[in-house]
């Protein structure tokens, strides 16, 4: 009960986190926020987050009453929303690899907003939401979301059913229960564990290098100021400034061309 009620909890603080991100976004109907790829992908990271966040609400109150879990007070189609929307929430990683992506374009090559939302911001809402209802509508249909202790996801039913050694029919589920969690959940973990810090260190080095360049021309043009951190914030700004100013002239170029 302590647990279901902390799970609780902490899902309505999600969609309240959740809500307040969209409203900040969406409330100010004359500013240049929602032009940015950033913020298009913080709210699609918002609106995603939001699915999950009500799954966690009904906790284990989502489990069917004839499975006897306790505090279970749904039925099978509650459990089956309830996956439904934890399915729904594998999307808000992938959104996040792609802004650690959006980043690494946009400071260690130079590419531009404009350039990003051109070429790579199509691909990356198809495939947030592709994969994420893609999959959820796959389970609802193969009947794989069942419960697991923390509520319903992919997992067999009954629990020990389809073992070795087990003499357990299983109602729901199958074998290929397991090849179906690593796909639908597996591959997610794999990207937010390997690809998304790969972008983070390509990143840090990436600003690494700007600043040690930033240095020396610092120690060259004066030694007196060659230690001064603010001058190095400065010319770092400035050297994102003149990249987005040279993408935005080739574009002007190629339009003239």
């Amino acid at each position: 009960i302590i647990l279901s009620t902390l799970v609780t909890i902490s899902g309505s603080l999600s969609i309240v986190g959740s809500l307040a991100i969209i409203w900040s976004l969406l409330s100010e109907r004359k500013s240049k926020r929602m032009k940015s790829p950033y913020h298009r992908i913080m709210l699609c990271m918002s609106c995603l987050d939001l699915f999950p966040s009500i799954g966690y609400v009904w906790s284990t109150h989502a489990f069917p009453i004839e499975t006897g879990i306790n505090g279970a007070t749904g039925s099978w189609a509650t459990c089956r929303a309830q996956g439904f929307l934890f399915q729904l929430g594998f999307g808000v990683p992938i959104y996040f690899y792609f802004l650690t992506v959006f980043y690494m374009l946009t400071i260690r090559c130079g590419m531009g907003e404009k350039d990003f939302s051109r070429k790579y911001e199509p691909v990356m809402h198809i495939t947030c939401f592709g994969f994420s209802f893609g999959t959820a509508l796959a389970g609802l249909f193969l009947e794989i979301f069942n419960p697991i202790p923390d509520g319903c996801w992919v997992s067999d039913y009954p629990a020990d059913c389809g073992r070795k050694g087990s003499n357990v029919d299983c109602i729901y589920g199958g074998r290929h229960t397991n090849v179906y969690r690593w796909f639908f959940g597996g591959s997610i973990v794999v990207v937010f564990l390997v690809l998304v810090p790969l972008n983070m260190g390509l990143i840090v080095c990436a600003v690494n290098k700007q600043r040690q360049k930033i240095s020396r021309y610092d120690r060259v043009r004066s030694p007196s100021v060659s230690n001064s951190k603010p001058n190095s914030e400065l010319g770092l700004r400035a050297v994102f400034r003149a990249r987005k100013i040279r993408s935005k002239s080739d574009k002007q170029v190629k339009e003239v061309a």
